[in-house]
């Protein structure tokens, strides 16, 4: 997708790692930090990414 030109979402608990591919792939990457097995974090995983990217 990003080779295509497409911003991505992208989720992981590991910030660091998120941090990396932001580094990386600049404004195409909207990194979101939320622990998956966290039933209350996936919970906001809807509303973070209409909040990140619109």
């Amino acid at each position: 997708m990003l080779a295509a030109g497409a911003r991505v979402v992208m989720v992981d608990r590991d910030e660091a790692a998120l941090t990396a591919l932001s580094s990386k792939h600049g404004d195409a990457v909207i990194p979101l930090v939320i622990d998956l097995l966290d039933p209350k974090a996936c919970a906001t995983l809807l509303p973070n990414i209409l909040e990140q990217a619109g």
